[in-house]
């Protein structure tokens, strides 16, 4: 008896670089793992994604029949990250619903990316005591072995960096060119409405508070941003050579007090 791969899923996230996000992981439901057994099929699940092979015997010329277009296979896909919520881009949904990631409907193709929806959460079954993202409803209907992909798209916002200096510093401006991202200065005819230079000029009345925002939303990174500088205009000396990301937690927002 041999086994032969059918199917491989791997799990990609844009907030790791397209590696797996850690905190995942991945089992056959009840009535998979019976279906997987009726079947003849073998199921390797990992924070990578799912492999499924199908046994074979060529000395008997026996061989696992696959199941029609049909018949689901549900994984279970938990997240045990809790900031997974925060740097990945996820449908809205109610507390009574989870995530469910086919390749149902998608093209005949052997290479395609699932799907993802909202179901209730009764789809799972009962008796889960541990956070669940939702199902990874898989058909195997493939003559040929497919290669599936699962991807998850990280958060992006606009970034604004709030530089809070003396009042007789001048001239300072965010450079993210080498990043790819371009800020702008706001003027101070528009900072007035803004709360947070209003609660910075309220905490420091005799500083000066300059606001910069990034021309486009910027996607979360594990490994941050590198080179975002923020430099002396008239000089073009640098003053601090990267400049500290925004965190997951504050809606893109970066306060720089170079308050001596």
């Amino acid at each position: 008896m041999e086994f032969i791969k059918q199917l491989s899923l791997t799990i990609r996230h844009e907030y790791f670089d397209q590696g797996p996000a850690p905190g995942i992981s991945i089992i056959p439901g009840e009535q998979c793992r019976k279906r997987l057994k009726d079947f003849g099929l073998l199921a390797k699940t990992d924070a990578r994604g799912v492999t499924i092979f199908k046994a074979n015997s060529p000395q008997t010329g026996v061989f696992a029949t696959m199941p029609s277009a049909d018949i689901a296979f549900d994984f279970l896909i938990f997240m045990d990250d809790s900031q997974f919520y925060h740097y990945t881009i996820l449908a809205a949904k109610k507390n009574d619903e989870i995530y469910l990631f086919t390749n149902q409907n998608t093209n005949k193709k052997n290479t395609a990316t699932l799907l993802s929806s909202v179901v209730s959460a009764a789809e799972a079954g009962n008796a889960i005591d541990r956070p669940l993202l939702g199902i990874i409803r898989l058909r195997l209907n493939y003559r040929l072995p497919a290669t599936l992909t699962l991807k998850f798209l990280a958060r992006s916002l606009k970034w604004s960096y709030y530089v809070v200096t003396g009042a007789s510093r001048a001239g300072l401006v965010v450079d993210g060119k080498l990043s790819g991202i371009l800020f702008s200065k706001k003027e101070s005819a528009e900072t007035p409405a803004d709360a947070i230079v209003t609660a910075l000029t309220n905490n420091y009345p005799v500083a000066k508070v300059s606001s910069f925002e990034s021309d486009k939303a910027i996607a979360f990174n594990s490994q941050g941003r590198k080179n975002i500088q923020l430099k002396n205009e008239s000089t073009n000396s640098v003053i601090i050579k990267h400049l500290p990301n925004p965190s997951l937690y504050d809606n893109g927002i970066q306060i720089i007090n170079l308050l001596d």
